[in-house]
């Protein structure tokens, strides 16, 4: 079984982008730490409604829970090929407020993305 639980703080605004097939994905970066105290940063890729939530509520700095898949996409660098980790966010909870006005607050349960259970 393929599945990743990280708990980590958003490092960067989340980028949306609109795939050429008309799906919304939204690529946040995640830091956690180790037990350590090493930081270490995670890709992780939302699709559908949660691409667009995730795109609309989270802002650098915010708590996240997120639970998926770990994947990898063949990337180049110069004349070689590496792989580069992902994870594919099947399910999410924002642990604190997410906005000024605080019109979402913690989930107790994680929410769902549709299609991908």
């Amino acid at each position: 079984m393929n599945q990743v639980s990280l708990i980590g703080r958003i490092t960067r605004p989340p980028v949306y982008y609109c795939t050429p097939r008309g799906m919304d994905l939204t690529r946040i970066q995640l830091l956690t730490h180790d037990r350590r105290g090493r930081a270490h940063h995670h890709h992780c890729l939302a699709y559908g409604p949660a691409a667009l939530t995730l795109h609309t509520h989270l802002e650098t700095d915010n708590l996240l829970l997120i639970r998926g898949e770990l994947l990898y996409r063949e990337h180049r660098r110069g004349d070689r090929v590496v792989d580069r980790p992902y994870v594919l966010i099947r399910q999410y909870s924002f642990l604190d407020a997410v906005s000024d006005d605080q019109a979402l607050r913690p989930a107790r349960n994680l929410s769902v993305v549709p299609g991908l259970e």
